[in-house]
């Protein structure tokens, strides 16, 4: 006589194992998610990029420093990081415009210590009321720089979103069935 149970058992087993090798409908989220992530540094990394590669052909004025403020950032190890802003005002076409350049700002990993002495010795180059010569773009007067020029974040956050993209296509597709 033929079991029928028996049957059936088999029959939902081999289903189960058809279905683990197909990942879940969180597995496309969190892919959707680091994609959304790496979307976002693209264009904001690229922004920033474009701006800054095409700045050399800015005019230049001078400014005064307003403010000059040291932050501390904590990281996940409880390592310390430091960075400066230097705040300035300028003017152009009569109209008054605020600038922030941030310094120290790397997000390179290095000893507190000297991240703080790197800062310090940033903050004494500045003081208040402090004439200054920055860039600032014509077709948009708001946007100014102290220097010309690709800064190192700008190529960190740029890499990150080219990251962020590969890894989410990764996750979406994977290759251990390979």
């Amino acid at each position: 006589m033929h079991n029928n149970k028996t049957g059936i058992y088999k029959y939902a087993k081999m289903k189960r194992k058809k279905n683990e090798d197909k990942p879940g409908c969180g597995h496309y989220f969190l892919a959707l998610f680091i994609l959304f992530v790496g979307v976002s540094c693209m264009v904001f990394g690229f922004q920033h990029f474009s701006t800054a590669k095409n700045n050399h052909e800015w005019p230049n004025t001078e400014a005064t420093v307003t403010k000059i403020e040291l932050h501390e950032s904590l990281g996940s190890l409880n390592d310390k990081s430091y960075s400066v802003s230097i705040h300035y005002q300028y003017q152009h076409a009569g109209e008054l415009y605020t600038g922030i350049e941030r310094k120290n700002d790397e997000f390179i990993v290095t000893d507190s210590e000297e991240d703080l002495a790197e800062a310090k010795l940033t903050m004494s180059q500045y003081h208040v009321r402090q004439k200054l010569n920055v860039i600032y773009s014509p077709e948009s007067p708001e946007k100014s720089a102290t220097e010309p020029g690709v800064r190192m974040i700008d190529v960190i956050i740029l890499s990150m979103g080219v990251f962020f993209i590969g890894f989410a296509v990764l996750i979406w597709f994977p290759f251990y069935k390979l």
